[in-house]
């Protein structure tokens, strides 16, 4: 028996690697989304050089983000597993 039967590989085809990628969920788009809109406005902010707003729209809307991902949204991520 030939090796290449063994595995059901055929020669006249070439092996194509198995392509893996990540379900696109509402949880990952809003993760995303959140990541993209907090980092721009703490860029814009930081650009116009009005540190204390930087820094205070990180904390505050960082607790908010990590709170509504923790209580609300983490169980519905976790169901869908």
């Amino acid at each position: 028996m030939d090796t290449q039967e063994t595995f059901g590989l055929d020669a006249s085809q070439p092996a194509q690697p198995d392509r893996w990628h990540p379900k696109i969920t509402p949880f990952r788009l809003l993760t995303l989304g959140t990541t993209i809109a907090l980092g721009t406005a703490k860029a814009v902010e930081t650009y116009k050089q009005v540190t204390y707003v930087s820094v205070t729209l990180e904390w505050v809307l960082g607790v908010v983000v990590f709170m509504m991902y923790v209580y609300f949204l983490q169980p519905l991520a976790i169901q869908r597993i």
